[in-house]
């Protein structure tokens, strides 16, 4: 009867040891593509490391916001949440929906829920807001399958009609430039929302300047496009910490359109008239 117990013993062992189920992956793996138009990406050709993308899935806008942000190392993205139980609820899906943006020179995030959307405020390197152009992808499926994620993400510019001065040979902390110029320059279309409809909304912010490629970048936003400008234009671009205005004149019937790339002399030139502000 022992030797007949202790074999029924190695059964019932050999039964729950091939019925014991694999332990539930603990992280996300990603395989996600990213795409963007050259045609209007106002300053890179290519993704740049440090550049930031921000991911909502499912639509989800709750009192504690959850999101992932892809950083680009130079050769490929990393992923961080900033909330663990987006991941571990994730590992559950099978599939959804996403909708990601990326703004320029964005070095963190501050996401709040109000009235039932989500305000952001991508920030700079000194904590401001970034105000610029955004690329955005809305409502994409996701797929996961055992514990990865894939989805691939097609970047366009937003309905904003948002275009690009540059400004060489000039160096400045992000903010520290500041363009005017009548209603065509004063305000860039700034990433402000997610909604609960899965797409992003702009807000009019100042037109400020930002340090890239040994010189400083605006995105103005246009009420429509193409223009052509029937006189003279004035830009006023200025410098908030030593207290100088430039004006420089654009010529009439230039036109100006989106995603256009609009190369300005550097401020040294004495193309640009320099006062001081009062």
């Amino acid at each position: 009867m022992k030797k007949i117990a202790f074999a029924l013993g190695i059964v019932f062992l050999a039964l729950t040891a091939c019925n014991k189920a694999d332990p539930a992956p603990e992280h996300l793996s990603f395989d996600l593509t990213v795409n963007f138009e050259n045609a209007t990406k106002s300053v890179q050709t290519g993704w740049e490391a440090g550049n930031q993308i921000i991911v909502f899935f499912d639509k989800e806008i709750a009192s504690a916001p959850r999101y992932l942000v892809m950083q680009y190392d130079g050769s490929k993205w990393t992923y961080s949440f900033n909330e663990t139980t987006l991941e571990s609820d994730l590992l559950g899906n099978t599939s959804g929906t996403l909708s990601a943006a990326y703004v320029p020179f964005v070095k963190s995030w501050e996401v709040t829920e109000s009235s039932g959307k989500y305000k952001i405020a991508p920030k700079d390197k000194n904590g401001e807001k970034v105000c610029a152009y955004y690329l955005k992808a809305t409502n994409i499926t996701y797929d996961v399958s055992g514990s990865k994620l894939t989805a691939t993400l097609d970047f366009s510019l937003d309905g904003y009609e948002s275009y690009h001065f540059y400004i060489p040979e000039t160096t400045g902390e992000p903010g520290q430039f500041m363009m005017l110029g009548g209603s065509d320059y004063n305000y860039s279309a700034a990433l402000s929302w997610f909604k609960d409809d899965g797409t992003f909304a702009a807000q009019s912010n100042p037109t400020l300047g930002y340090p890239y490629d040994g010189g400083i970048s605006f995105f103005p936003s246009l009420s429509v496009s193409p223009v052509t400008l029937s006189a003279d234009a004035k830009i006023y671009v200025d410098d908030t910490i030593n207290n100088k205005r430039y004006t420089y004149t654009i010529p009439a019937a230039k036109v100006i359109k989106k995603g256009s790339n609009i190369k300005l002399p550097k401020l040294s030139d004495s193309k640009w008239i320099v006062s001081d502000l009062s």
